[in-house]
């Protein structure tokens, strides 16, 4: 299926070079047969389709910028979904809605800052893109099983 893909471009780049009567027309029904055959592609089932290349944009967006508000309605725009599609597809993909994928690198953020700094639990939160300390507290407690003091004394003794 890949090598048709690649075929096909061929077929289009020749005809768009062409420049003759048909050539739109050509060109037209190639880049239809090209958004067919990856449509087919990533649907199948093949061993490329475990998952990890798809949302990349998205997830490295929120890998750069985890700390920052991330809205559904931008990591949609970047994957060009409605919001809703992506969120379906995204958990689909990822096993995770997007929103817990978002918290997991923070909390993960989180951890890795009450092991290697000094910072007060409320700066870690912010640093972690939590305004409110006293949420992130839940939230950590939620995943992690105990508050991020807890955390930070286990994890040093």
């Amino acid at each position: 299926l890949h090598e048709d893909i690649v075929q096909r471009f061929g077929d289009l780049f020749r005809e768009f070079i062409r420049n003759d009567t048909f050539s739109d027309s050509v060109c037209a029904a190639e880049a239809q047969k090209i958004f067919l055959s990856l449509a087919r592609l990533a649907l199948s089932d093949s061993p490329l389709q475990d998952g990890s290349h798809l949302f990349q944009v998205s997830k490295e967006y929120m890998h750069r910028n985890f700390a920052s508000e991330i809205t559904a309605d931008q990591l949609a725009s970047m994957e060009n979904l409605s919001q809703s599609r992506y969120r379906a597809a995204f958990r689909k993909a990822t096993g995770l809605s997007p929103s817990e994928y978002l918290m997991g690198l923070r909390i993960r953020n989180a951890c890795t800052l009450l092991e290697q700094t000094d910072l007060s639990v409320q700066e870690v939160a912010s640093a972690s893109g939590y305004i409110d300390p006293f949420y992130f507290s839940r939230i950590f407690r939620k995943n992690m099983g105990v508050s991020p003091s807890e955390y930070r004394t286990k994890i040093r003794n």
